[in-house]
C-alpha cells in the first residue's frame, strides 16, 4: 500500500543521508474549499473566486476560518504518519493582490492584525504538531513579498509570523523594482538582472526573528553558492 511504498522510499533515502520531504499547499485548494471553509464573497454566502469564471477563476480556503485550518493541519498529520520526514508548507498566504481581491471576506475578519494572527496561529500549530511527531515543519515564502515586505499577503510582515524553518526560493525571479534593503538599492547580479542570492540570505538573515533558519531551495549550482556564502546552513532542498 502507499504508506508501505513511502517508508521503503524513506528507508532507501536515509540510509544515503536524504530525508523525505513532502510539499503540501495550504490555503490555495479550491477542491476542499467547502462548507464552512472557503473565502466568502462580499459576506454573503457565495464563494469567492481569484479571477472571474471566464479566466478560471478558484475559490480558496479561509485561513481564518478553525475548519480550514484543522482540514490543513490533519493533512500534515497524515503525512508524517505515511512516513515522511519534513513537510514543505505553501500557499500559507491570502490570495494575491489582483482584481476582485476588495469582494474578499473573511470569516475572522478583514483587519490585516487578525488576518496576521489567524496565520501565526497556524503556523504555531502545524510546528508543534511537528514537534510532537519528532518530524520537521518547513513554510515556502513568497519571494517577491518577502523582499518587498508589503504584508499584503501575511497580514503584515511574514518575519512575524513565527516560521522556524522559512523555506525562499533562490530561483524564482524576482523583480528588481521597488526592492530595497535597509532603505538602500539592492545591488543586482548582472548576470541575470535579478537581486544577488549574497544580498538576499543578508536581508533574510537580519530580518529572521526568534531563531528561525532560512532553508535556500534552488538549482544545485544556486544551493552550491549559497552555502560557500553560508557554511553554517544545514538544511536546503535541491531542484
Amino acid at each position: 500500500d502507499d504508506v508501505k511504498q513511502t517508508e521503503n522510499i524513506r528507508k532507501v533515502l536515509k540510509e544515503n543521508g536524504i530525508k523525505l520531504a513532502v510539499k503540501l499547499s495550504a490555503f490555495k485548494d479550491s477542491v476542499s474549499a467547502t462548507e464552512t471553509r472557503y473565502i466568502k464573497y462580499q459576506g454573503t454566502e457565495t464563494r469567492w473566486i481569484d479571477e472571474s469564471p471566464q479566466n478560471g477563476g478558484k475559490p480558496w480556503l479561509d485561513p481564518t476560518a478553525p475548519e480550514s485550518q484543522d482540514y490543513i493541519l490533519s493533512l500534515v498529520d497524515e503525512v508524517y504518519n505515511m512516513g515522511a520526514d519534513i513537510v514543505v508548507l505553501d500557499d500559507v498566504n491570502y490570495p494575491p493582490n489582483k482584481s476582485g481581491i476588495k469582494s474578499a471576506t473573511y470569516r475572522g475578519g478583514n483587519d490585516p492584525a487578525t488576518k496576521q494572527t489567524a496565520l501565526k496561529t497556524f503556523v504555531q500549530k502545524a510546528q508543534d504538531k511537528a514537534t510532537e511527531k519528532s518530524k520537521e515543519l518547513m513554510v515556502l515564502v513568497d519571494s517577491d513579498e518577502t523582499l518587498k515586505d508589503t504584508g499584503f499577503l501575511y497580514g503584515g510582515s511574514v518575519f512575524d509570523l513565527g516560521i522556524k524553518n522559512m523555506v525562499f526560493d533562490f530561483s524564482a525571479p524576482i523583480k528588481v523594482t521597488d526592492v530595497l534593503i535597509d532603505g538602500a538599492p539592492v545591488v543586482l547580479d548582472k548576470a541575470n538582472k535579478n537581486v544577488s542570492n549574497s544580498t538576499v540570505m543578508q536581508f533574510l538573515n537580519k530580518n529572521i526573528k526568534d531563531g528561525g533558519k532560512i532553508v535556500p531551495l534552488g538549482t544545485t549550482a544556486e544551493i552550491a553558492e549559497i552555502i560557500k556564502q553560508n557554511p553554517d546552513i544545514k538544511n536546503y532542498i535541491s531542484k
